[in-house]
This record gives C-alpha cells, structure tokens and sequence, in this order.
C-alpha cells in the first residue's frame, strides 16, 4: 500500500471512530433525524445493549496458571477477539494491550477487567508471543471456536472488541488500542464521567500517543505534545513523573487559552523490544491526569 493510500486510509478511520464516539455519547443510534451516518446509527442500534456470550467453562490463563472466568467479577469487562487469522505479533498488539489493562488498573470508581480472546492457528506460536510480550493479563485460547458459535460477530474487525457492563450486555464498540478517542469513551463510562465533570472540561489534551516503531538504543528521540488550557486563568503544574529515567520531561505551568507544548527526549539506552513508557501530568485542581504514552520497539 502507497504511502499517501495508508495515510488516508489511517485519516478515515480515525474520523469514523470520532462519529462513533459521538453516537454512543448522545445515544443518537435511533433517531433517523440526526445528523451522520445512518448506517452506522442502524448498526449501533442493532449492537448497544445485547448481551455477548462466554462459554460457561472457558479458562482464563495466565502463563501457567488458569481459572474461570467468574473469577473476575469487575463492573466492566473489555473482551476483544483476535482469529487465527490475525495472530502474528504484529496483529496481537499485546504491548498495547497490557498498557491498556494497567490503566484499568488505576481506576479507583469502578473495577474492570481485560480479556483477550484468541482464536489461535498454533498454541506454541501464541505461548512465544505472550512470553516475548510478557504478557501476564487473562487470555482466553478458544481452539474451538466456540466464542464465534455463541456470538454474532460483526464483519468488519474493528468491532470485535465490545465494552461490556455486569451484565454482560454491550455499552460500547470499538478497538481502544488502535484509536485512543474509543479508549477516552471506555474510560469515561466505566468511571462514571460525564460532560458535566467542570475540572476534566478546564483543559484538553491533543494526540496522547506516539508510537515510534523500531528503533535504535543510544539515540535521542524528541516528541511533541500539547496540552490546551480552556481557561482564563492559569493552572499549576503539580508534578510530571515518567516510568523510566530514560525519558525527560519539559513541561509548566499551563498559560490560559492556549495550547501548551509538552517536550519529551527519549533516550532508549539499551535493546529492550517492546516498550511503553507512560507519562503522567498532574495540574493542580484537575481530577484527572492527563497521560501521555510513548511506543517503541528497541532493538
């Protein structure tokens, strides 16, 4: 695919993610007067609120450990369903992944939970992908299919992965790994926060995620992000904390009514593979952090 072709293609679907989250936040999936996709309207009508199926039996792994999944328990559970047809590093993303359930972690106003659902072509493939990954987030092997015979899965891929509540009925679709807007709305909805919420509104972050692909250690690396202040009045930083002494931070005070640079230099001192490095900024006055993630494959 030519370079332009895969720009445009990315650029389509991000703005596709943004009209979905703009329909699961409105709850515009029925109106037929409402402005955008109606298709789109249709097929959410037809997904938000149906119960998604796991088979009665199906074993949670954890390298060598296993257990039901009952066990869980959580408000929430993300289930997302990878076929064999996908199952190359590549495609399993599990760095993305296991950075996602470690900011589930953090979550304090309700407990939720990640599942992966493989549908694997080999088991020795998928064990080695998990190990180099070290990947230790609940993985269901379905050898039989059986998560496919139990639930009508859309064609298109992206909607293999479904937020679901305690009921197991779905409250949201959509990769959260590969838009973070899906993510933000995830987010949202298992803690609770609405619009309404008058400090998350104070300021606004730009493109949280930077994904450097393969790279060299021993080079610098600087990357660019900007945090907005809807305000009028200035707002303190608190304290920005990196998750690694390989990473700098530049950043201040937020000035009023504009979009503030955040500077980062990343210094990858050694082969590592995959990494995430999480950044976290805390502004005074602000409940929520805003967290910046760096991606690289160090080689």
């Amino acid at each position: 695919m030519k370079k332009n072709e895969l720009k445009e293609r990315r650029c389509n679907v991000r703005v596709f993610a943004l009209m979905l989250v703009a329909l699961m936040m409105t709850g515009a999936v029925s109106c037929t007067r409402d402005r955008g996709n109606a298709q789109l309207r249709e097929f959410l009508a037809g997904q938000m609120g149906r119960e998604m199926h796991l088979p009665d039996d199906s074993a949670c792994h954890l390298f060598d450990r296993g257990y039901g999944l009952t066990t869980l328990g959580g408000d929430y559970l993300i289930v997302s369903y990878i076929s064999s047809d996908d199952c190359t590093a590549c495609h399993l993303k599990l760095p993305f992944w296991k950075a996602l359930a470690q900011r589930l972690d953090t979550l304090t106003r309700a407990t939720a939970n990640l599942v992966l659902v493989i549908r694997p072509d080999t088991l020795d493939k998928v064990a080695s992908f998990l190990e180099n990954a070290n990947y230790d987030y609940p993985i269901i092997l379905d050898t039989l299919g059986r998560f496919t015979a139990m639930n009508d899965l859309p064609d298109n891929s992206f909607f293999h992965t479904v937020l679901l509540d305690a009921d197991r009925r779905i409250v949201g679709l959509g990769n959260p790994v590969l838009e973070p807007q899906i993510e933000q709305f995830y987010m949202n909805q298992i803690a609770g926060r609405g619009s309404d919420n008058k400090s998350d509104e104070a300021i606004s972050a730009g493109l949280t995620v930077k994904d450097l692909g393969v790279i060299a250690p021993g080079t610098d690396y600087d990357l660019l992000f900007l945090v907005t202040n809807h305000t009028d009045t200035v707002i303190p930083l608190d304290r920005a904390i990196a998750s690694c002494d390989c990473v700098d931070v530049a950043a201040a005070d937020l000035q009023p009514g504009a979009a503030n640079e955040i500077r980062v230099r990343y210094r990858p001192a050694e082969a590592s593979g995959a990494t995430h490095i999480p950044i976290e900024l805390r502004y005074s006055g602000i409940d929520r952090p805003v967290v910046l993630h760096l991606y690289a494959y160090v080689e």
